[in-house]
């Protein structure tokens, strides 16, 4: 199996895991909600169920899958 074969869904289960991002936050999602803050991705979710917002970093090496996607 290819490094990038199946990237976006990697990324997605990343966000989705790290996260605990359900699908409509994971549509809603945009670029400018994704921060790289050293070794460290930091993301803020706007819109939430619960109409609160969140923030959760990804981090390891899970930064590799994100960066190349």
């Amino acid at each position: 199996m290819q490094k990038r074969e199946f990237l976006a869904i990697k990324v997605a289960a990343i966000f989705g895991i790290c996260g605990g991002m359900r699908r409509q936050e994971l549509t809603d999602l945009k670029l400018s909600n994704i921060k790289k803050e050293g070794d460290i991705i930091v993301v803020n979710i706007i819109k939430c169920k619960n109409q609160e917002p969140q923030l959760f970093t990804i981090h390891d090496s899970y930064v590799e899958y994100v960066e190349k996607y």
